[in-house]
Formats: structure tokens, sequence, C-alpha cells
């Protein structure tokens, strides 16, 4: 449910937002890297997000929060479960069994924006209280695969009451 991003995937996805005449390869701020995937490569590695931030930054290829939130988890290292890059911090926290342990550290390290922690703690507290996903879906891009079909729209409009996203009215 909760996703602690990497220097990895904020530099490299989002250079797609940029044109990529404006990345040249080899990038010696990134350890020569030749290529994006020689790049992601390196990024991916814990002790290398800062400089993949700072790069970033440089480029303007993420936003203040964005790099505010890189920056803070290079400085932590690990996250919860122990994941060092945004793959394995995503298949971590995105398994809804994490919730908990995930949002939890979010709140204490402030790097996760505001608007989709109070999102989470909904579901969260939902949960807390007995509620179950619809469809018995784990994670949220599942959940809204989920509740895009209108056969599922009575059992997701009851967790969405029951989360509080939406009142019974």
């Amino acid at each position: 449910m909760v996703v602690v991003l990497s220097a990895s995937f904020l530099v490299f996805s989002l250079t797609l937002a940029t044109p990529k005449d404006d990345i040249v390869f080899p990038v010696a701020e990134l350890n020569n890297c030749a290529s994006e995937t020689e790049c992601r490569a390196y990024c991916d590695k814990p002790e290398n997000i800062l400089a993949c931030v700072n790069f970033a930054e440089k480029h303007n290829l993420m936003s203040e929060e964005e790099i505010r939130i890189a920056k803070k988890f290079g400085s932590i290292g690990k996250g919860p479960g122990g994941c060092v890059s945004q793959e394995s911090c995503e298949n971590y926290c995105d398994n809804v069994n994490n919730i908990n342990e995930c949002l939890a550290f979010a709140e204490e390290h402030e790097i996760m924006p505001k608007d989709e922690l109070e999102e989470a703690k909904k579901v969260q507290a939902a949960l807390a209280k007995g509620a179950t996903l619809p469809g018995e879906c784990t994670n949220k891009d599942e959940c809204e695969a989920y509740c895009e079909d209108q056969n599922h729209m009575e059992e997701c409009i009851t967790f969405a009451e029951a989360a509080g996203f939406i009142s019974s009215e």
C-alpha cells in the first residue's frame, strides 16, 4: 500500500518526461554509466542514492517534494522489511499485510506526501476495525483494478464507506 521511493526509479522513470537528448551518456556524475540500464543499476545501490538524487535535481528530473523524500530515504539507507531499492520496497509495502510497518516508517521519516499518508491511514484503520479489502485484493493497484469493474461496485462502496472515503449518503 505504501511505496518507498528509490533514486533509480525516480531518476530514470522521470527522465521520460524530459527529452532523452538532455541526458548524455556516459554520465560522469553517476560513475560514468554508459546507458540507462547501467545508470539504473548504479542508482539501485543504496550507497549511490544521494548521487542519483543530486543528478536528478541538477537536471530538473524530480519535483522538490520528490527530491526531499528521496534524499531523506537515501540518508536512512534501509526501509521496512530491510528494503533498499524501489522494487524491494514496493514488493514489501504493496502487501497489505505490511501496512502497519510501512506506514509507521513513512510517518516517522516523513517520506510520504501527507495526502497519501492520510489515505493509507484510513485504509489501515478500516482494516483494524475488521473491514476487508474488496475482492481480497492485497495492494492499491489490485484494489483499483477490481473496483473498476461495475459488478463489484457495491463491495467497493462498502469498503470506501468503512474507510471513510465516502459517506453513507
